[in-house]
């Protein structure tokens, strides 16, 4: 081979490896906390608040890397930061090089008279140029709708494909939201004990907000309750199990897992591209239809109470996932009502009315059972309940 020829070759090779990692980059974008001009220590919460909604929408956009919060607080220990530098442009973009970050997420925010005005900056962290400045105002109970208008307007103006979920929220209970971020703010100020009390109160304001529950999962890891913390992580993933069934009873599309593999194929995607697309929808490998994904979602209910109970003595839990059993089945006795998996969803029935000791309408409960579905597979189970509710009726005829 010529000397002219292996020149080019060489050239070719550092072309093709130069091009490729600059299409492999990473981009990586970091949100900072926001600043509280209100005056009023009241609203501290929302200065990692509305930072950590932020990171969480964008997060799911996958072209773009998200800082933690975890990361953010470690460069602020260690490089003696004060939470004051994340809101001074110089310090800010500082801050953002050493988080390696490419674009940097600033602002603050301002409270008056129940309203309340978010003012951000998209900035190139390199050449510190304002990219996007972004104002939204309105009433504070409309903040997790304003905090989404924020993320809709950066994600534009990075070029970033707008997630389809984009506008369902975490929350929609601002007492929540308070109570769970007044225990961040505790967290990474290594008072443990105050925050998982923090988590706690959050979770049951609204009991389907993942956030506190994860986050006490780690107020016990600080702890070093270790056995809590196991408890915590088992309970924590049923709920999650719950917010995947929801979310795919309510989609106006419903696919089976033999449609989408064959809605996937004909996309022409490839073996692994399906499968991680599978596993974003688990419910896809254990319900194909909404009947069977609703006995999902009691049978995971039913986890929660026991689970609940058993590892925190949370009888309180325990009552409500029980109620929303009963009304799912009498949902189900309308939406379902010629469906053959209905009898398995009115079975888990069974075990709600047992709890709140209605004997009475278990009894009814079960007759209809087993005069309407003479061959269901759980007969047995059902004999039993009824035996055990006229026991219990006899003893109360009896006192």
């Amino acid at each position: 081979m010529g000397e002219m020829k292996v020149k080019k070759l060489i050239f070719l090779l550092i072309f093709v490896i130069c091009v490729s990692g600059f299409a492999g980059a990473e981009r990586i974008l970091s949100v900072l906390y926001f600043e509280n001009t209100t005056n009023s220590t009241d609203f501290n919460w929302l200065s990692k608040g509305i930072a950590d909604m932020l990171i969480t929408d964008i997060t799911g956009v996958p072209e773009v890397t998200v800082v933690e919060r975890e990361s953010i607080e470690k460069i602020l220990k260690e490089q003696e930061r004060s939470l004051n530098d994340l809101y001074d442009e110089n310090s800010a973009v500082a801050i953002g090089k050493l988080l390696n970050a490419n674009e940097l997420i600033y602002g603050s925010f301002i409270i008056h008279q129940g309203k309340i005005r978010i003012d951000a900056k998209l900035v190139e962290v390199e050449t510190a140029k304002i990219i996007k400045t972004v104002d939204v105002s309105g009433a504070l109970e409309k903040l997790f709708t304003l905090q989404k208008e924020l993320a809709v307007e950066f994600l534009k103006a990075l070029g970033l494909e707008i997630p389809t979920l984009i506008m369902q929220v975490d929350t929609s209970s601002l007492d929540a939201a308070e109570a769970y971020y007044t225990g961040i703010l505790l967290l990474d100020d290594g008072a443990f004990s105050e925050a998982a009390e923090k988590f706690k109160e959050a979770s049951k304001i609204d009991p389907y907000y993942l956030k506190p529950k994860k986050s006490l999962e780690d107020a016990y890891q600080f702890l070093k309750d270790f056995r809590r913390m196991r408890y915590q992580r088992e309970l924590y993933q049923l709920y999650e199990r719950v917010a995947e069934i929801k979310t795919r009873l309510a989609s106006d599309e419903w696919m089976t897992y033999a449609e989408f593999v064959t809605d996937c194929y004909n996309r022409g995607l490839s073996n692994e591209e399906c499968r991680e697309l599978a596993e974003k929808t688990p419910t896809l490998f254990t319900c194909d239809t909404r009947a069977q994904c609703t006995w999902e979602l009691e049978h995971t209910l039913l986890e929660i109470a026991d689970k609940s109970e058993e590892y925190f003595n949370d009888t309180e839990t325990g009552a409500q996932m029980h109620r929303e059993i009963l009304f799912i089945a009498e949902q189900a006795r309308t939406q379902f009502k010629d469906d053959p998996f209905l009898p398995e969803i009115l079975y888990m029935e069974l075990f709600a009315l047992q709890y709140f000791e209605e004997w009475q309408k278990l009894m009814k409960a079960c007759e209809h059972l087993m005069v309407t579905y003479p061959d269901y597979r759980m007969m047995w189970a059902i004999e039993n309940f009824y035996e055990r509710a006229l026991e219990k009726l006899s003893a109360e005829e009896e006192d």
